[in-house]
């Protein structure tokens, strides 16, 4: 049986391994907690990952992650990471009314910030519409189609 010290040293590699993998995506993994065992600490970070990104409507969202048997962990982490790279760009993903910042890394070392949400950003900045009635104009008031009015 592994001592707690192994286990923290093997978790500290998996979160190097979740970091590595989602560090284009922009999120930073959490270290693991002494006590905590490799496969408990993995299942963890499978279900960070899954309600971050998966939304409620895809298939790896159903799963259980804290119920996942040791020997299955792998192919869930196959299909979870991929998903979660697709998903993190994916507008329906984000709450309507919010907008997520997703700073990716390019081959030349530059941090490049999307943002990805339901709404346009500029909806935000302008300010609530009216109904235009009629414009003013030399020839005396028209409405919004072009007619005039006496």
């Amino acid at each position: 049986m592994a001592s707690e010290q192994q286990h923290f040293e093997a978790s500290r590699k998996w979160q190097e391994h979740y970091q590595k993998e989602v560090e284009d995506i922009g999120l930073n993994i959490p270290p693991p907690t002494l006590g905590q065992s490799t496969n408990d600490y993995r299942r963890e970070m499978m279900r960070l990952l899954k309600k971050t990104f998966i939304p409620p409507t895809h298939d790896l969202y159903k799963v259980n992650m804290r119920g996942l048997p040791a020997d299955v962990l792998s192919g869930f982490e196959d299909m979870l990471l991929p998903a979660c790279r697709t998903e993190a760009f994916n507008p329906l993903t984000v709450p309507r009314g919010e907008i997520r910042e997703v700073v990716k890394t390019d081959v030349n070392g530059l941090k490049v910030r999307h943002f990805i949400g339901q709404d346009s950003f500029v909806k935000f900045m302008g300010r609530p519409g009216r109904r235009v009635v009629s414009f003013r104009t030399d020839q005396g008031y028209v409405d919004a189609s072009g007619r005039g009015l006496r």
